[in-house]
């Protein structure tokens, strides 16, 4: 009687057992949650409501933090919005990059292509940038002799960095002498004659003025050679300015040109010792002046 009372009560026991556990099992709180549109996971159960980019909205796991969703919660671990996106009024959109940004990223992409190009011509400057040959270019600019400057300009115009300079896409070679320059930010200015580099070869004379923030060294009196998409005839107007070292060599300053509308470059000016050592880079804003005109007069 005693081994049946004690069979009887395991019995009982087992089944206790498994109903306990099949209704623990099937409880809704344990079901499947915490995923893209299921219940939001009970507070009480270890790991997150919802998993990562959801949030919970009413009782279930919604997106959050992508393209104009909501952003997730700023309770929860990481980032409110997605890589590349900002949280604006509750919602994730995309973050405008600034023009400084989006220059400085696009010269160095840009610098690095024109690599070649950019050391023959910083090969020829370490050649002529002397003061012999400042003085006689600044000579032939303020005579405004057409003849004089080509003869001087032609000087320095090797064939083949002109050959280089067109098959690189650019139309248009000047040489100017850099005639200012702030040491933390400010105005810079240079004077020079534009030439074609295939076909008419009459040089035009020019001013151009930068603005620039950013840390600049080189101060004055450096010959500066340029390479321009455009004929001599169309180099004149604004132009962003993304001025930097750009790792294309020790010692040499690099400012790439570019519209100021679609972004598209549209030259490079390479001198040696001048540009940005300071914060990656620094952008400005340059205008190029063809003479005859009122920023000519005071210069030639």
């Amino acid at each position: 009687m005693r081994s049946f009372s004690n069979i009887f009560k395991a019995k009982i026991l087992m089944f206790l057992l498994v109903a306990s556990t099949s209704t623990f099992s099937s409880s809704p709180a344990y079901a499947a949650c915490g995923g893209l549109n299921q219940k939001a996971c009970p507070i009480f159960k270890k790991g997150p409501v919802c998993r990562s980019w959801l949030t919970k909205v009413g009782k279930h796991c919604r997106p959050c933090g992508g393209l104009n969703q909501r952003a997730c919660p700023v309770v929860k671990k990481g980032k409110s919005c997605k890589s590349g996106l900002k949280w604006k009024l509750g919602k994730c959109v995309k973050g405008k990059k600034s023009v400084k940004g989006k220059l400085l990223k696009n010269a160095k992409q840009h610098a690095q292509r024109l690599k070649p190009l950019i050391r023959q011509i910083a090969s020829t400057l370490r050649r002529v940038n002397n003061k012999s040959t400042i003085r006689r270019l600044k000579r032939a600019l303020k005579s405004k002799n057409p003849l004089e400057i080509q003869r001087t300009i032609h000087e320095l115009q090797q064939q083949a960095l002109q050959n280089a300079i067109y098959k690189a896409g650019f139309r248009t070679m000047t040489v100017g002498i850099q005639s200012s320059a702030a040491i933390a930010g400010g105005y810079g200015r240079e004077t020079g004659a534009a030439q074609a580099v295939k076909g008419n070869n009459r040089a035009s004379l020019y001013v151009s003025k930068t603005y620039f923030g950013g840390v600049i060294v080189g101060v004055g009196n450096d010959l500066v050679i340029s390479a321009f998409t455009d004929q001599p005839i169309n180099i004149g107007g604004a132009l962003y300015a993304a001025i930097g070292n750009f790792d294309v060599g020790s010692g040499v300053g690099l400012v790439l040109w570019y519209d100021k509308r679609t972004f598209r470059i549209k030259g490079l000016s390479v001198g040696i010792g001048v540009g940005s050592v300071g914060a990656g880079g620094a952008v400005g804003h340059g205008t190029t002046y063809l003479c005859p005109s009122r920023a000519c007069e005071k210069v030639f």
